[in-house]
């Protein structure tokens, strides 16, 4: 089952992927952030007070960027601690260092880079690290220090007072940093659901295919070996001599599909059938087959499904018949191959009940499983055929 095994390797591959995007944005968002930090600062740089705590709190934010960005690809994930808490301390820093800048909390209105780099950092902490309580945590701390390094009123370079301004940039706040907490834990939650979805399905193919697997076993062993074991018992009175031969033949088959082949062989569905013929032979069967076009081209698969079919219906009819022969033709049409197996022999009721696995599961659900049909019709005194349709 080497397609089940693969998709088993990959259990938390939707999880992988989602961490991988979101390092791929949080990197995003980081140099977003850096771009607006040399603009906003080049705008501000003449007009503050005190530059030095200006540049001192750039060189400290631009240089744990750097180190947060190179931690985070190198583990493969956003969800780390200390990247975290040292995000939510540049953001606090940008405040405090603007403050200190200016000289006072009443500050201009714009341009107001500490705020917008603090949205931007909160927004991916908290989109990152995946963590409630620390998303909350970091907002808390990020609106304290706001609220500490700003005034209710700012004023603007005209002299006019801006109210309100204040609260509604500590809104802003509280609003990235929980949509994006949000955000990130409802997108990897997601991702846990797909991952148990498609561990879910993978358990299922492979307790599918290992009934699947346990019937061909037992098709394989009643088309072929269960056979031989029944006439060696007696059930059948055939001459030693191709009692032998057929064990030989059974011995050969059965190596060849042990060693990854199927039963009918390489060839084409005339060949299959020819080689059904020459089988049934060695048990005293003899099958007069007709190909209505030997050279019609029939999938590896059909022809493995209406070769084995076509040899369980030889066997009923050569048990249950008490015939001498049976006809097998295979007819071709723009969509179907159709193998047709008669016999005049004693026939059944079809309505009666049957009991054996042969004809519901070598049959009947052989060619179900395949995508194609089957049809029994019987008639006490008259015969039996057995009608099998395949896609070509």
């Amino acid at each position: 089952m080497p397609r089940v095994a693969d998709d088993r390797a990959g259990e938390n591959a939707a999880a992988e992927r989602l961490e991988r995007i979101i390092i791929r944005v949080v990197t995003a968002a980081r140099a977003m952030a850096g771009a607006q930090l040399l603009v906003g600062t080049g705008a501000v740089r003449r007009g503050v007070k005190n530059p030095v705590p200006l540049y001192a709190a750039v060189t400290v934010m631009a240089a744990e960027s750097a180190w947060a960005a190179a931690r985070t690809w190198r583990r493969g994930s956003a969800q780390d601690r200390a990247v975290h808490w040292a995000d939510v301390l540049v953001a606090d820093l940008a405040l405090l260092g603007e403050a200190a800048s200016w000289g006072t909390r009443r500050l201009p209105p714009d341009p107001r880079w500490s705020q917008v780099y603090g949205l931007l950092t909160g927004a991916w902490t908290s989109f990152g690290n995946g963590d409630a309580r620390q998303s909350k945590s970091a907002m808390a701390s990020w609106v304290a220090t706001y609220v500490a390094t700003t005034s209710n009123h700012a004023l603007d370079r005209g002299g006019v007072v801006v109210r309100g301004q204040r609260y509604s940039e500590m809104a802003a706040g509280a609003v990235f940093y929980g949509v994006g907490g949000d955000l990130g834990r409802g997108l990897r939650a997601q991702a846990k659901e797909l991952d148990a979805a498609k561990a879910e399905a993978v358990e299922g193919a492979e307790r599918n295919a290992a009934e699947v697997e346990k019937v061909n076993q037992f098709r394989l062993l009643h088309d072929s070996a269960l056979q031989v074991l029944e006439t060696v018992a007696g059930s059948w009175e055939v001459d030693a001599d191709l009692l032998l031969r057929r064990i030989q033949f059974e011995i050969d088959r059965l190596t060849r599909v042990l060693a990854g082949g199927g039963l009918a062989g390489e060839g084409g569905l005339a060949d299959a059938l020819d080689a059904l013929r020459i089988e049934f032979a060695l048990i005293g069967l003899d099958v007069r087959l007709e190909c209505d076009n030997r050279g019609v081209p029939c999938r590896r698969s059909s022809v493995e499904v209406l070769n084995d079919a076509t040899h369980e219906a030889l066997i009923n009819a050569h048990k249950h018949a008490g015939v001498a022969t049976a006809d097998v033709r295979m007819l071709t049409d723009a969509t179907f191959v159709v193998v047709e197996v008669r016999d005049h022999g004693r026939g059944f009721d079809i309505a009666q009940p049957r009991s054996g696995f042969g004809v519901t599961e070598s049959i009947y659900r052989r060619l179900d499983d395949a995508g194609g049909s089957a049809e029994v019709t019987s008639t006490p005194g008259v015969g039996t055929t057995v009608t099998l349709r395949m896609p070509q």
